[in-house]
């Protein structure tokens, strides 16, 4: 049965997500390869395969994660004779985003059954011309080291301008080494669209995944990509920049992506920016930054010539003890559809997280217990299902730093960033569908070993309840602090007097 042993509508296991990434990273190569040579004949370049990986490396593990999922779904269901519908409101994305990735499952699903059905070359609904990026300036002060879209000053709302004002302070300290790229001036344009060049399908063929990549790639090439990819190309000549520094922006940011892949001079550096890096056993954001990258700084692990610890400032900053009350659950949320293969919940396992969140929280209900809700519901009505199991539960109303305790349904950045903050913080996971590095795992064990982590809610409910009227002194004993400083030296290694931190780097980076 391949993919879903148990049936397309029945959680996926963790044995089943690590053969569909060893098969898709496979699958990447290739493509990867032969994208360059086709993208290169399009556009009269002598590009290498590691530019066109910066530029569009992320997408396509994306693109070959979804097809390869809606490819043996698909499957499954005509052999069960499942009836099953999909929407298809097609739009060539760069695929940043879950909601973007959710959608183009759909989509995607729907052209592989009309394939394998008629075979027919009229099912992309191509409109004419798309709007698409066209150009853009940068703005840069002489210096060696460009600095655009950290880890920490990422966030436009109100809640979070205290921090980014302060963020921008701090870097103003690692002048004159280092200062913020700005783009500015983003153009935008209404282009036509190359239906020949995408429409140019050869075989059709949906027999295999392999095939139906093939098929299916340069319809759904951004536009970035194809139609537009002459005029960025313009834009991104190199203003003499050495090093070019970003927690985020090689995934998602067109501009800096064009920028560093057109000037291979350039020497990338990229940073951790979540919790899942050398922690789960494979993650497909970490594999890409550490292979485009330059130097990959950490959050205190190494593991390569590469990697490199470098801190990054607290997001929690921890009040007076005796000012804190209450319990926090921090809850994360994925859509219906498996929009990546990664360690975590993903299509019908987060249903799973739903209940036994709802099972963690029935258990210490009575207790003063607040929720953080993900900011995306994906159609699971979370609230709807919490309140039908007779949970009415307030929500989170007030800062993050001011409960006493802390406890997340996922094992990812939040818990990372309360165990460094020095928070008594309990955590639970699924471990059919967690799976850890082995180099992490006796650092888990130990977490286990101590309570701070669990590998089912019940387990992690009962040490809230016995915890809960005097947490510190759990949070303080001797085997606790071990376990925790033990952990967050490796893989949560924050500090507020960062700048110093960066500016050593710098200048051995720059004396080199």
């Amino acid at each position: 049965m391949g993919l879903y042993e148990n049936g397309p509508l029945a959680p996926l296991l963790n044995t089943s997500v690590a053969k569909a990434l060893n098969q898709t990273a496979d699958l990447h190569k290739t493509l990867l390869y032969e994208l360059t040579d086709e993208l290169n004949y399009y556009h009269a370049l002598d590009w290498k395969p590691r530019q066109y990986d910066l530029l569009l490396g992320n997408w396509l593990i994306y693109f070959i994660h979804i097809v390869y999922e809606r490819w043996h779904f698909i499957r499954i269901a005509q052999l069960q004779q499942l009836n099953t519908t999909f929407d298809n409101d097609f739009y060539p994305s760069f695929l940043i985003t879950p909601t973007q990735r959710d959608l183009a499952s759909h989509s995607i699903a729907s052209h592989i059954r009309t394939f394998s059905e008629d075979h027919t070359d009229k099912i992309f609904d191509f409109p004419e011309s798309m709007n698409c990026l066209s150009g853009y300036n940068t703005f840069t002060l002489p210096l060696p080291i460009q600095i655009h879209d950290t880890y920490f000053i990422r966030d436009t709302n109100l809640h979070s301008l205290f921090r980014l004002l302060s963020g921008a302070f701090q870097m103003s300290k690692l002048l004159p080494l280092a200062s913020p790229i700005l783009f500015f001036n983003l153009r935008y344009s209404k282009l036509s669209i190359d239906k020949t060049w995408r429409l140019d399908l050869a075989a059709h063929d949906v027999s295999t995944v392999t095939s139906t990549c093939r098929t299916l790639l340069k319809p759904y090439l951004p536009v970035e990509l194809v139609e537009g990819f002459q005029h960025l190309y313009k834009s991104s000549r190199n203003n003499s920049i050495k090093f070019l520094y970003s927690a985020n922006s090689i995934h998602h940011h067109i501009p800096f992506k064009f920028l560093a892949a057109r000037n291979p001079s350039i020497k990338l550096l990229t940073h951790q920016h979540g919790g899942c890096y050398a922690l789960d056993h494979s993650y497909i954001e970490e594999d890409y930054e550490r292979r485009v990258s330059d130097i990959f700084y950490t959050w205190g692990w190494v593991e390569d010539d590469k990697t490199r610890p470098l801190p990054v400032p607290q997001r929690i900053n921890p009040i007076p003890v005796h000012n804190r009350k209450g319990i926090l659950l921090k809850c994360v949320n994925y859509p219906k559809q498996v929009h990546k293969f990664f360690y975590h919940h993903i299509g019908q396992q987060v249903d799973l997280l739903i209940n036994d969140s709802i099972t963690f929280a029935g258990i210490i209900s009575d207790l003063e217990l607040e929720i953080s809700y993900y900011a995306r519901d994906y159609d699971w009505n979370v609230r709807g299902r919490f309140t039908s199991s007779n949970l009415s539960i307030p929500e989170k109303s007030r800062l993050t730093s001011q409960y006493k305790i802390l406890t997340y349904n996922y094992v990812a950045t939040g818990w990372l960033e309360s165990l460094a903050a020095n928070i008594p913080t309990i955590c639970f996971y699924n471990p059919t569908v967690n799976y850890f590095r082995p180099a992490a795992e006796e650092y888990i064990t130990s977490l286990e070993n101590v309570g701070i982590l669990h590998s089912n809610p019940i387990s992690a409910a009962e040490k809230v309840r016995q915890i809960y009227y005097d947490p510190e002194s759990w949070w303080n004993s001797k085997s606790v602090q071990s376990a925790r400083l033990d952990f967050v030296g490796l893989y949560a290694r924050f500090s507020n007097n960062w700048p110093r931190y960066w500016r050593n780097e710098f200048v051995d980076l720059l004396n080199k």
